[in-house]
């Protein structure tokens, strides 16, 4: 559904699916579950629906100029150009916070919460990438540095 320049499949969707599918499959036993969720992440890119919460709401905007289809590196490691970049991160972090909120609902529904134990954690720091601007959300906190840094932010 991705190939070429389409934008069928927005992938953090169907993994949450599959992950809420698990849950219900497997209520009644012990189980295991790792959950990739991939945002936010670059590419800067959401549904149009998450999108729509955030034009205008935090400016200036920071327009990253990426690559297009007509670029040879486009879906290669070069990320597509966006026009909103805090805009579509405050729109993962939206849509990564209802996936979270519709698990942890989901375990209290089934009776889960008292032998659950759900640990919630990142591969690295905030980026820059593909117009990442951890500066304007003060993504770090407290911490210096961001991915790809050697310091504890990263």
């Amino acid at each position: 559904n991705n190939a070429g320049d389409k934008k069928g499949t927005y992938a953090p969707i169907p993994i949450h699916e599959k992950a809420m599918a698990f849950i219900e499959k497997h209520s009644d036993e012990p189980f295991f579950l790792y959950y990739p969720n991939v945002i936010p992440h670059a590419e800067l890119e959401v549904p149009e629906s998450y999108m729509e919460k955030y034009h205008g709401k935090y400016l200036p905007e920071k327009e990253f100029k990426g690559v297009t289809s007509k670029n040879k590196r486009f879906r290669k490691g070069g990320y597509a150009s966006q026009e909103e970049s805090h805009a579509a991160f405050a729109g993962m972090i939206n849509l990564m916070d209802e996936q979270v909120g519709e698990i942890m609902a989901k375990i209290e529904e089934l009776g889960l919460t008292e032998n659950t134990i759900i640990m919630f954690a990142s591969d690295n720091g905030p980026h820059a990438a593909g117009g990442g601007d951890p500066e304007y959300f003060n993504s770090n906190g407290i911490y210096r540095g961001i991915k790809r840094d050697l310091y504890e932010g990263g």
